[in-house]
This record gives structure tokens, sequence and C-alpha cells, in this order.
């Protein structure tokens, strides 16, 4: 309970009650209730805002609180550039009651998720000179589950991809077992960490792909007001697997960047 990470996984499952739900439209005052949660101090906000993802290469020094980086380095600095316009602006239109309302939210879970996903690689990563982060590596995961469980991300993978989520419980513990074994203030057993960062964020990724793609089937079963909710959502988080599907397929890739691109989600 002390991994501060666990707080900022918490609030996530807070505002999931007031917005999360496709059936609906929240209220004004969910939103507002909402943004407190996510601007509260030392939580999601404060960390969004400066998140950057080590699965893009940049100059080495490349600080994303600088002014200027996330419009250099866009994908890299994904917190500044991307995650917190996404935020903030569907929070503003939220509270504003611009109709139908529930599409706000569900641009704020799918930016919270990517955010989320984004934040487990990334403290596995400066875990190598500051072992705390492995811990939060964990936590925005899990969410300060015991083993095998979670709440946040966990909690969504494990619904859609149980062996997914089996495998990513596998790599914390690879993560942390690293670490334990390469104790110095910097870790010098660069080989074996990358081998536990890559099998967390492949088991992660695998998650990240399943719940786009079982939303998808949810655009494909739903109308209305409904359907728009789940075609929001997709809209968000389907830009997080980009990097990953463009690895393997290129043109698949940019097929689904194309299709995430309209607003109607009949095609």
């Amino acid at each position: 309970d002390s991994i501060s990470t666990i707080a900022r996984v918490r609030g996530f499952e807070e505002i999931a009650e007031l917005l999360f739900d496709p059936t609906s439209d929240p209220s004004s005052d969910d939103f507002l209730m909402a943004r407190g949660i996510y601007q509260e101090e030392e939580g999601l906000d404060s960390r969004v805002v400066r998140r950057y993802d080590p699965h893009f290469e940049v100059p080495e020094g490349t600080d994303c609180t600088l002014e200027g980086s996330p419009e250099m380095f866009p994908d890299y600095c994904v917190g500044p550039s991307t995650l917190q316009p996404i935020l903030l602006d569907a929070f503003m239109r939220g509270i504003d009651e611009e109709a139908p309302a529930r599409i706000q939210a569900a641009r704020i879970e799918g930016a919270l998720l990517w955010f989320l996903y984004a934040s487990t690689y990334k403290e596995a990563f400066s875990c190598t000179t500051t072992a705390k982060d492995c811990d939060s590596a964990y936590a925005y995961y899990a969410g300060g589950e015991e083993a095998r469980g979670g709440i946040g991300l966990a909690r969504y993978v494990r619904e859609v991809a149980p062996y997914a989520h089996d495998r990513a419980w596998d790599g914390i513990f690879a993560v942390r077992c690293w670490r334990d074994l390469d104790d110095a203030d910097t870790a010098t057993m660069l080989d074996l960490r990358d081998r536990a960062r890559a099998q967390h964020d492949r088991a992660v990724l695998t998650g990240v792909a399943r719940i786009v793609a079982e939303r998808l089937r949810e655009v494909g079963r739903t109308s209305g007001d409904e359907q728009l909710y789940h075609w929001a959502f997709v809209q968000v988080l389907g830009q997080a697997l980009d990097r990953g599907y463009a690895e393997r397929d290129g043109d698949g890739a940019a097929a689904l960047r194309d299709a995430l691109s309209n607003e109607d989600p009949s095609g």
C-alpha cells in the first residue's frame, strides 16, 4: 500500500464508477467529480502530463516536460502530446453536457487505459536506475492487487484475455526477479532486463489488442449512442496498437489507422 501508483489506479476505478457506462449519459456533475479525481495532487494528471513511452527511440536527454518536446517527439511524449489533450477536452465537453455525453466518457476510458499500458512499460524501463519503479510497473498493471488479480488495466485484460493476463503476471515477476538479482543502484544485467521487460510487454500488448477487438465486436452488436460509445473508445485506445501492429503488418496497421479516422462506425 506504500506504492504511490496504487492510489492512481484506484482513482481510475473511481472514475470508472462515475462515467464508464455505454448505456447511459453521465451528468455534468459526474464529469466534475471525475475530473476532480483525475486532478488530485500526485494523481493521474500529474503523471499523464509527463508520460513518455520508451518503446520509441529519441535523442538521449529528451525531456517531455520541456516546451517543444511533445511537438517534436509526439509518439515518445505520448502523455503531453496526445493523452492529456484528449482527457482535458473530454472532461470539459462532458461538463458542458455536449450530447451524447457518454462519447466523452468513452474517450476518457480509452485514454486512461492507454496511459496505464504506457506506464507499466515505462516503469519497467526506468527501473534500471530507480529500483522502486519495478514496483510501479506492477502497480500500473495490477493496481496493487495480490498475485494473479488486478484492478485497472489488469481487470480489463483478465475479462477478455485471461491467458494474456496470466502471462502479464509472469512478466511482472520476471521484472521483479531481474532487479532483485541485479541490485546495484544502476542495473548492469541489461540482457536479462530486456528479456523480462519484453515478456511483460508482449503479454500486456496482447491484452490491450484483445480489449480493442472485443469493443469492435460491441460496435457490431449495438446501435445508436451505445454503438458510438464503443467506437469512440476504439478510436482512442486503438491508436496504442499502431506501433506493435506496424512491426508485424505494415499494411494492416495502415488500414487500422484509416479506419480509426472515420467518425461513422458503420464501415
